[in-house]
């Protein structure tokens, strides 16, 4: 049961610098947590997970053709 639960909560992402945000910043719970406890600004300090929305479909890759009104990210992966 330990290993199977373990396979669960793995990530796909072999990066270990990468897979700890993901796990932080895809979990609206997690991710108001840490932007309560750990940075300093009062505007966030009560933040709490249904305040957080994902808007990633708006944003597209620097290199991805552009589509008017997106805003353009410059990751590199």
């Amino acid at each position: 049961m330990k290993d199977e639960k373990q396979k669960n909560n793995s990530i796909g992402n072999a990066s270990p610098k990468d897979s700890s945000a993901k796990l932080i910043f895809d979990n609206h719970i997690l991710c108001a947590q840490f932007l309560r406890d750990y940075v300093d600004v009062e505007l966030l300090k009560n933040v709490q997970p249904e305040d957080i929305e994902d808007i990633s479909e708006r944003f597209l890759w620097l290199w991805q053709e552009s589509r008017g009104g997106h805003i353009v990210c410059d990751h590199a992966h």
